[in-house]
């Protein structure tokens, strides 16, 4: 936070020291002038915001409608799922099947030292050590043989350090993953859904301790230790100031809300981390960017972002401890409706704001790089509901949000194209909606080509009509009618009709349209016709995944990124007490100097350790190397672990090779006890430290 605003109450603020010895301007700002000057500040970022919203509000309302498509709403003026018009749904089909394919496994996150010169002496060739060990064994006063053996001992110190620290991430790290609100994995492929429907995807890392707040996420805020507490102070203030009365429902609130927090406190130091990290997934209509922005990854040439939410204004005054209103005059608040629509603000019977009712406002987080700072906003209040401050956590990059896209495209200002790229839905959306209306055209035409008859007027009766219309197969028809000997088929003639021709509703094209358009293939979307061999299958499916290691390849640069900025928030954030409480007591972690640690260790995800496994492949790959690590002496309980993971059997190889412990009490292990003759039994050969003991 800038210390003109930490300090308003000084009468003035001195500036950086200026270089050639000047002396140090003065700069006078007064309190009433620097409160004006926020007001119009805030004022100018409500206005770019929604001059952001609206150049972009065709791309977002475009995400809204592929929402809708791709559940099914696919004709036009189409409100539910139940309607009669033909819907064949390929899309919702076609994204399932590339979020199994993108995202079917956990990632594995693992911690690299990044290459360094970390000996100072040692020019790092093994000859050189055994020179200034046999220099040290005939002279032990060789200070220059002592100084590359002490640099050769701390650097491999040093690495050992930086592994061990690297490993505690590496668990660290693993834990956040696995103890989020809601499954990370769950939320993970649901951001390729996301992908997949609305063409861009974001991720937002928040660390969090106990007492921080407020927190937020799409459409809610925070539940934390203070937020609850101030949600309750704000409750009974509303009711000290008669606002509501004591038999509304809010008295209830506040009594779960006590319970909870009062259980929390109870069991905090016990049972609750104090620090960790969210992974929030905000939706593609959430993010609001700066319209210099020339790629949403990275967020290129973007000064602000800001991430948008719908929330009730009650929670914004409690979390925040602000005093909104909502004023009548238009100029004030703007209120919005559960879909996210602007709307008039509800009135009570003395034609006053109605506090009662659930009044939804737009609250703001905005991230400036250009003052490294983040505050937030509500849509037409004049003020700041929190003041800038510093982003927290500072992460390599300023940006806590990162995007994530398929199909990108190239955009520039002078082009017509937006940065938000097409979906998978936009690219087979004409298709489908051809292919729906190819099937409901041809269901028309069946029904038209129902058998139907002509009769002249008075030829036949009701009575014989009703008769033609209900007969049964087989049944002998009588009609009254018709005098007997008539040539009935003279009398009664059959309606011409025009035949169904099968290649005007042919969808063979349409279908190739969308296997070209979103990188399948046939077998994807169902059975091979029967002039496809297995040869042009596999090619096609070869052609498909090259194109999937594509999208793979985006995910996994999105998890090393998550990863990576997690690690130096954890490393920046997190005590010693709370990783060794995760990790164990076994944790190494650095208290001291750690940019040190951030620079020379970082954590990364495998690469395609998010996609579908190839097993077959994984299996062969071991057939070949297992001989090999026997023939080398590996430990062979080892092999045949790993032989079992490769295999994925769920056979627990611990019981068919015991642990033995040596005896208590200074006792001689089993191998060499006494054997019934008296001789020591013969135990196994001591392990090799050539052959990992092998």
């Amino acid at each position: 936070m800038p210390e003109q605003l930490e300090q308003p109450q000084r009468e003035s603020v001195e500036q950086a020291p200026q270089q050639d010895g000047a002396e140090k301007p003065k700069l006078d700002i007064k309190p009433d002038d620097l409160k004006e000057a926020q007001k119009r500040a805030v004022k100018q970022w409500t206005t770019r915001i929604n001059n952001a919203k609206k150049k972009f509000g065709d791309a977002f309302k475009r995400m809204r409608d592929n929402m809708s498509f791709a559940s099914g709403l696919q004709w036009a003026g189409q409100n539910t799922i139940e309607d009669d018009r033909y819907v064949a749904n390929m899309t919702i089909r076609t994204i399932n099947q590339k979020v199994a394919i993108l995202y079917a496994r956990d990632p594995k996150s693992v911690a690299r030292r990044r290459k360094r010169l970390d000996f100072q002496v040692w020019d790092g060739q093994v000859e050189s050590l055994q020179q200034a060990m046999v220099g040290m064994m005939t002279n032990p006063l060789d200070i220059a043989s002592q100084a590359l053996m002490m640099d050769f001992a701390h650097g491999k110190q040093w690495e050992a350090m930086l592994d061990k620290v690297g490993k505690t991430l590496e668990i660290l790290f693993q834990y956040q993953l696995d103890s989020q609100d809601v499954e990370f994995k769950l939320q993970a492929k649901q951001l390729v859904r996301r992908i997949c429907t609305c063409g861009v995807g974001y991720v937002r890392v928040q660390f969090e301790r106990m007492f921080d707040g407020p927190t937020d996420d799409n459409g809610t805020l925070g539940n934390t230790i203070l937020d609850r507490g101030q949600r309750i102070k704000h409750l009974v203030e509303k009711l000290e100031s008669k606002e509501l009365d004591y038999c509304d429902a809010t008295v209830e609130q506040i009594r779960l809300l006590t319970e909870s927090l009062g259980a929390s406190l109870q069991r905090g130091e016990q049972m609750e981390l104090n620090e960790r990290l969210e992974y929030h997934f905000p939706s593609s209509t959430a993010i609001i960017v700066d319209p210099n922005c020339r790629n949403l990854k990275g967020f290129v040439g973007a000064n602000w972002v800001v991430e948008e939410f719908i929330v009730p204004l009650d929670e914004v005054n409690a979390l925040f401890e602000t005093d909104i209103k909502i004023s009548l005059t238009g100029d004030g608040v703007q209120t919005y409706s559960e879909t996210g629509q602007e709307q008039l603000v509800a009135i009570n019977d003395d034609g006053q704001p109605d506090v009662k009712q659930k009044n939804l406002v737009c609250l703001w987080k905005v991230y400036d790089k250009r003052t490294k700072s983040c505050f937030h906003l509500v849509n037409g209040w004049k003020e700041y509901v929190s003041e800038p401050e510093p982003v927290y956590p500072d992460v390599p990059g300023f940006w806590p949000i990162r995007a994530i896209m398929f199909n990108d495209v190239e955009s520039d200002p002078t082009t017509k194209a937006s940065i938000y790229p097409p979906s998978d839905v936009d690219l087979m959306k004409s298709a489908q909606k051809e292919w729906n209306r190819t099937r409901e055209t041809l269901r028309a035409h069946r029904k038209a080509n129902q058998p139907n008859y002509i009769a002249g007027e008075g030829t036949v009766s009701e009575t014989d009509k009703d008769v033609i219309k209900n007969a049964v197969p087989n049944e002998i028809i009588f009609l009254k009618q018709i005098p007997v000997g008539t040539d009935v088929t003279k009398v009664i003639v059959p309606v011409p009709k025009i035949p169904v021709d099968p290649a005007i509703y042919d969808t063979a094209p349409l279908t190739q349209d969308i296997l070209q358009a979103v990188g399948q293939q046939e077998a994807n979307l169902g059975p091979a016709k029967p002039n496809v061999t297995a040869t042009v299958g596999n090619i096609a499916e070869q052609s498909r995944l090259t194109m999937s290691s594509s999208n793979v390849d985006d995910l996994d640069d999105l998890l090393t990124w998550l990863a990576n900025v997690s690690g130096v928030a954890m490393l920046k954030e997190f005590s010693t007490e709370t990783v060794k409480r995760i990790v164990g007591p076994g944790a190494v972690w650095p208290t001291q100097q750690k940019e040190d640690f951030i620079n020379a260790i970082y954590l990364e995800t495998l690469a395609a350790s998010s996609g579908r496994p190839n097993k077959a492949l994984d299996v062969s790959n071991f057939q070949q190397i297992a001989p090999l690590l026997v023939q080398a002496g590996a430990n062979p309980i080892g092999v045949i672990e790993e032989g079992v993971r490769r295999l994925d059997d769920q056979l627990d190889v611990s019981k068919f090779f015991p642990v033995q412990l040596p005896q208590m009490g200074g006792g001689m292990p089993p191998s060499q006890q006494q054997g019934p003759q008296g001789n020591p039994k013969q135990g196994p050969p001591p392990p090799n430290p050539q052959n990992n003991g092998g």
